[in-house]
């Protein structure tokens, strides 16, 4: 689902949200050299201000710019201007101009001996943000409880490897991006990622994933953005090399720019995918899974508000992909289709809009997913009793919530998680065992599982 669920930019944006929606409610921002605001000059500004806040909180970013340039006519110190200016560079992806007009508009407030704690903590915020365009470094450490141990790896997915058996799993999950380029047009980033899952009792299942990325963006106006990404993964399976994969994915995303409403597009995806997999363990010719695949999809994400009087919004994605694979014998030749649905919600306080349901002034998000993988293989299976065509669907659910702890500019983010998933897998493959004399028969890819787990996730 991560992959499904990829987004090029806006990672960002929820914490931009909350920050500019705190704005919002603690009133208009004072324009610098009229305390009072009593000019006319004074007076447009601070509408200028105020209609660029809202369109910054709307996703329009675009837009913003185009009245902070007018302010900057009037007031071009104007720390409110610079910290907006600033918050609007970082949303359109354009972190090096963002955090110039953030440390300008810091050392406004320092010479103009601005005594505003909101202004300066906004600044912080955005300055953090736009940082984490650049070099953005992430640790998961966490315990769960599967009641059906088995491989699965976003890398590789649909293996298919079941053990049968419930047991305690730790996992750690290390990420380190560095953007080697961010214009107005051009991003190179990079990145590397270190997953681990270890088993207490069913040590086979142990996985390790190695895995790193390039990335190319290029800026087409203000709605385009075309990608070019390449990731490898080498993945170990009880410390033995099991399979390593190489995937190009060119990929192009349109940014809308709707008017407010009950729901409104945010971006759509379209990439293809191609993927050369090796896997590094001697099987029987006819059951070789290496394999080459070739696929393509699309990623929609919308923006909820249930509450037009309210900046609540909630994140809704939707993805298809449909792929072929490809292997170099014939048991796992496929053509697999992907689906996936997903919500964000905040959890806000009833009673107070502005602030956040347990710890006011820290986010809480709940997660909803659902995916359903239809996987109809070519070739009669030898694994079948009866020789029939395998076919398979892999459902999952999944709810999640996600309370932040710690909020820090310099310190960073720190977050913990809780996670239910339910997986269902339902196969028509009925095979034959003999013991003793007699046949029995079981279904070796019909399955269901339980994951109860929780992560401590910190993120600078």
């Amino acid at each position: 689902m991560n992959t499904l669920m990829h987004s090029a930019r806006g990672a960002c944006l929820p914490r931009l949200m909350v920050a500019l929606c705190l704005l919002l409610i603690l009133g208009s921002p004072a324009v610098a050299g009229e305390p009072g605001g009593q000019n006319e000059g004074s007076s447009e500004v601070r509408g200028l201000l105020d209609s660029a806040a809202e369109l910054i909180v709307q996703g329009r970013p675009g837009e913003a710019l185009g009245k902070l340039n007018q302010v900057a006519i009037h007031e071009d110190r104007n720390p409110w201007m610079l910290a907006f200016t600033g918050a609007a560079l970082s949303q359109l992806g354009r972190p090096f101009e963002a955090i110039e007009q953030l440390r300008a508009a810091a050392e406004a407030v320092r010479s103009e001996r601005i005594d505003d704690p909101d202004l300066e903590r906004l600044i912080a915020r955005y300055e953090r943000e736009a940082r984490r365009q650049l070099l953005n470094i992430s640790y998961r450490v966490g315990l769960a409880y599967d009641t059906n141990v088995s491989f699965a790896n976003d890398a590789v997915p649909g293996l298919d490897i079941v053990s049968g058996r419930a047991d305690g799993v730790f996992g750690s999950d290390f990420r380190l991006d560095y953007a080697l380029l961010a214009s107005q047009t051009d991003t190179i980033v990079a990145g590397a990622r270190l997953g681990q899952t270890w088993n207490f009792s069913i040590e086979q299942f142990d996985v390790q994933d190695y895995g790193g990325y390039v990335r190319y963006g290029r800026q087409i106006g203000d709605s385009w953005l075309a990608e070019m990404q390449y990731d490898y993964d080498l993945i170990l399976l009880d410390r033995d090399s099991f399979v390593s994969a190489h995937r190009l994915m060119p990929s192009v995303m349109y940014q809308w720019q709707p008017e407010p409403g009950l729901l409104r597009p945010d971006r759509t995806r379209v990439y293809a995918q191609i993927e050369f997999d090796d896997f590094r363990y001697e099987t029987d010719p006819v059951f070789d899974r290496d394999s080459t695949v070739w696929g393509i999809g699309v990623d929609q994400e919308l923006l909820f508000q249930p509450l037009s009087q309210l900046d609540w919004i909630w994140r809704i994605g939707l993805a298809y992909r449909f792929s072929c694979i490809s292997t170099d014998g014939r048991e796992f030749d496929q053509m697999a289709h992907d689906m996936g649905a997903a919500a964000t919600i905040p959890l806000i306080n009833p009673n107070q809009p502005g602030q956040y349901l347990f710890l006011p002034d820290k986010e809480l998000l709940l997660r909803l997913g659902c995916t359903w993988r239809i996987e109809d293989y070519r070739n009669a299976s030898l694994i079948d009793a009866s020789g029939d065509a395998r076919s398979d669907l892999i459902t999952t659910y999944t709810v999640g919530l996600s309370q932040v702890l710690i909020d820090d500019p310099k310190l960073g983010t720190m977050t913990l998680h809780g996670l239910i998933q339910w997986t269902q897998s339902e196969s028509n493959v009925t095979a034959a065992q003999q013991n003793r004399g007699r046949t029995s028969y079981f279904e070796p890819f019909t399955y269901d599982k339980q994951v109860y787990g929780a992560q401590v996730e910190w993120r600078w």
